[in-house]
């Protein structure tokens, strides 16, 4: 064999991403993101599209399950800082972004996420409120998390384009195919762009037909009332009328 050079592939941010993410920020519509890849690399991307600004702060969750040898064990990272302790990272969690002093996002693998869920329980709920990035999730887990969320009483959309995502594109409230391949099946809608950039539409043509049909029910509502309210008033007049009518008898005609 010749050795003629290495091929390096290279999958982008689609240009659309960022856009998108900052309109459903500015509509209070958190984003999530739930992937296959690497850890890093899903932090990399979240940063790009702008799911974490540039003054956010990324604690990645790492949590091991029960071993013959070891306990569960629960501990928390700071980007770029290493391991923190565990008494004040889960103050942090307690108190939230803003008493804690900045602004953070939680990273959580599949394996964190099992354990989490198996092993702690009080803390699962909290992980989910502030996570933004679930990395090497299997296909079940990110069912699992729809409805986990779900739980929280979020209503949950869902984008996504292989066979994996199938599964939480069907459990999520909304689910979106970007393809027409097997997620198509699975999902209420499928768009023709192969990007995110017809969520907002999609957000938008919602509304307007949730306005719509309530106005239309308040039509139907007042049209009903002011019929019966018609009718009632005629009714009640005619028979005040009747009731003030004198009766006489007519003479009969002479021969």
């Amino acid at each position: 064999m010749q050795f003629l050079g290495l091929l390096m592939m290279k999958n982008l941010v689609k240009p659309e991403s960022a856009a998108v993410i900052n309109v459903l920020n500015l509509a209070d519509i958190r984003s999530v993101m739930v992937t296959g890849d690497n850890l890093l690399t899903a932090v990399n991307v979240a940063k790009s599209c702008g799911m974490v600004g540039s003054d956010e702060k990324v604690i990645y969750v790492d949590a091991t399950p029960h071993t013959a040898e070891t306990l569960p064990t629960l501990r928390f990272s700071l980007e770029d800082e290493g391991t923190s302790p565990a008494q004040s990272t889960r103050d942090i969690i307690n108190q939230g972004p803003y008493q804690a002093g900045f602004s953070y996002h939680l990273a959580v693998t599949g394996k964190s996420f099992a354990a989490l869920c198996d092993h702690f329980p009080e803390h699962f709920p909290k992980v989910l409120m502030k996570a933004t990035i679930f990395a090497r999730m299997s296909p079940d887990q990110k069912s699992q998390l729809v409805k986990e969320l779900q739980k929280l009483n979020y209503r949950v959309g869902m984008c996504g384009d292989g066979a994996n995502d199938c599964g939480a594109l069907r459990a999520a409230d909304v689910g979106v195919s970007l393809s027409e391949a097997e997620a198509s099946v699975a999902s209420t809608f499928t768009s023709k762009t192969e990007n995110i950039s017809c969520v907002p539409m999609l957000i938008r043509e919602g509304r307007c037909s949730l306005v719509t049909s309530f106005s239309l029910f308040r039509y139907m509502a007042l049209y009903s009332l002011i019929q019966f309210c018609s009718v009632l008033i005629l009714n009640t007049g005619s028979c005040g009328s009747m009731e003030r009518v004198v009766p006489f008898q007519l003479p009969h005609a002479a021969c």
